[in-house]
Formats: C-alpha cells, structure tokens, sequence
C-alpha cells in the first residue's frame, strides 16, 4: 500500500513538473486548410499564420519569443493575424521589455499585412496601441478594411475589442457588409460568434481560451474561461462561419500546460 501510494505521488509531481517546465515550451504548427466558393481566385493558395495569448511575462520571455518569430517567418506567411492578450496583467514590463517586443513584432514578414485586436489583459496597458502601431500591426478596434492583391476583387478583415471588456457595436460594424465579398473576423474572445449570426462572417479566428492550458486525453478542455465557455475548442463550423481558435502561447492564472503545447495556427485558402 505504502508503494503504491509512493508511485501516486511520484506521479502528481511528475505530471506537475512536466505541465510546468516541458508543457510550457516547444512551439508547434497547426496547419488548416479553408477553402470557399467566396475567396477570390487571386486569394486562393495564400497563407495566413495566426497567432494569439502571448501573455509576455508568464511563460514567455525574450528566447520564447525570438523563437516565435522565427518559426512565423519560416512560414512565409502572406497575412499575419495576433487576437489578443500581449501582455499578462499579472506581469510587469519593463521599458526595456516594451522595446524588445516592439521590435519583435516589427520582425515578422507578411507581404499583404499584419493585423491586430486587443485581448482582456491588454486593457488598461497604454502601451499597446503604440506597440501595434510601432510593429507595422493595424489595429482593428470596431473597425474594418479591405484587402486587395493583384486584382480588383478584395476581402475584408474586421475586428473587434475585447467582449469581456467593453461592448462593440456589431451592427455598425457589419451591417453594411458585401455578402459576396469574402469576409475574415477577428475577436479575442470565441464567444463573440454567438453575437454575429445575422452576419456575413466567413471566417472567424480567435484566441484567449488556451485550450484549457490543462487537457486530458479524450476529454479534451477542463477548465472553460468567461468568454469561451460557448466555444472553446480548436474548430467549430456554425452555419456559414468557420471558427478556429489558437491556443496561444503563453500562460495565464497558473503556469501550467498539459496536453496542450504552445502553438500557432497555418490557414490556406482555396476556393476549390
């Protein structure tokens, strides 16, 4: 009895240990492929790399995010999307930090643009807005713009501010949306989707659930955050919309992952 209670014990450290230390680290890609009658030709067989929930601080510092980076542009991404969480609330950033990930960000590569939305933590940290700016990032609060390349037929990105933290007005912002014009969405939390049936949204990429940080094999997510609790996995399809939600980088609440490595997520379009 005493061994096997030993054995149990040996585990739940071990387990801990590796949620903390190995859980944590090794970036990986997930790759997706979205295809639509709606992408315009030009637009089919473009990348776009999305990443989200870097929360600088908690378990990502200077060597995790040179890292990331690298691994963004090696993908030679066309589109580069962040949905949120910068920074952790729980952390401070020094100017020096600030500087380092400015410069970061400024690094990645993405011929047709970088774009941005704020997460629940980034509220109330001034710097950010200057940050995206500083990085070559738009910023999409409650706003939208197109995107053309090598043809007149664009689509459009739109993106919202935080629905834990403040309410965006949905309707001004989609109401006037060209239903046969391909549409991408971005929301830092997934549950923002329940707030746009009456929308032509084709595709809706979003972060802050972090998989649960915590997963069990078969089970899948354990804990399900205010924001995510709707959906909180990595794809969803609801009526014409595509869902897919990175679970980010970094850490928030406790600096754990099991089962659940930091990632980004690779999209390529087709219209086939």
């Amino acid at each position: 009895m005493k061994k096997l209670v030993l054995l149990l014990l040996l585990f739940i450290v071990g387990t801990i240990l590796w949620a903390r230390f190995i859980g944590t680290k090794g970036l990986i890609v997930k790759e997706y492929a979205v295809t639509s009658k709606k992408i315009p030709e030009n637009f089919s067989g473009l990348k776009i790399v999305h990443f989200s929930d870097l929360h600088y601080g908690s378990t990502v510092h200077e060597s995790e995010l040179k890292s990331l980076i690298e691994k963004i542009n090696e993908l030679k991404p066309d589109i580069v999307v962040f949905t949120g969480d910068l920074i952790d609330k729980d952390y401070y950033n020094t100017d020096e930090d600030i500087d380092y990930i400015t410069k970061s960000l400024k690094d990645i590569q993405a011929r047709l643009g970088k774009y941005g939305v704020i997460g629940n933590h980034d509220y109330g940290y001034e710097e950010f807005e200057a940050i995206m700016k500083n990085a070559d990032f738009v910023f999409l609060n409650n706003n939208s713009q197109k995107i053309f390349y090598n043809d007149s037929l664009p689509i459009m990105i739109s993106g919202v501010s935080s629905l834990l933290q403040s309410t965006p007005d949905y309707k001004s912002l989609l109401s006037d949306t060209p239903p046969d014009t391909y549409h991408i969405f971005l929301a830092h939390e997934p549950d923002v989707l329940n707030k746009l049936k009456d929308y032509p949204i084709d595709l809706m990429l979003s972060g802050h659930t972090h998989g649960g940080q915590v997963r069990l094999p078969v089970v899948g997510t354990i804990v399900k955050a205010a924001g995510g609790r709707t959906y909180y996995e990595e794809h969803y399809k609801v009526g014409d919309t595509e869902l897919f939600i990175s679970f980010g980088i970094g850490t928030s609440t406790l600096k754990f992952r099991l089962f659940d490595r930091p990632s980004i997520n690779l999209y390529r379009l087709s219209n086939q």
